[in-house]
């Protein structure tokens, strides 16, 4: 079992790597200082809250919300999108939805290999 979680872990890794290295040839620098460029792959919609603590000891302020385009179709994926924002909203964050178009591409990193930007929406 600790095998597979590793594996598990090492692919989300490799997807967190692929979008913040696309994200530096995509958005020009000041953009990147408003959205930032850091990212946290999580196995799951779900997996949420296991990135409070890490986003309280990296002293985050802003987070955009960016789970896979099916957000809008999967009732699953939707209730935990709206259960993470309430969240984020209630331990005092400021948030951002990144949304994109489900036919673009599955998650951020397919959508960054194919050049294309989401929308960034403010949500409090």
């Amino acid at each position: 079992m600790g095998e597979k979680a590793e594996i598990a872990s090492k692919s989300y890794l490799s997807l967190c790597d692929i979008a913040s290295d696309c994200i530096g040839k995509l958005y020009n620098p000041l953009e990147i200082d408003d959205i930032g460029d850091i990212f946290l792959a999580l196995p799951g919609a779900g997996a949420w809250r296991l990135a409070l603590p890490v986003l309280k000891e990296m002293g985050v302020e802003q987070v955009n919300i960016c789970f896979d385009a099916d957000a809008v179709s999967n009732v699953y994926v939707k209730k935990h999108l709206m259960e993470c924002a309430k969240g984020l909203k209630e331990e005092g964050y400021r948030a951002n939805l990144v949304l994109w178009n489900e036919d673009e591409a599955k998650g951020i990193d397919d959508l960054f290999i194919k050049n294309r930007l989401p929308h960034i929406k403010k949500l409090f």
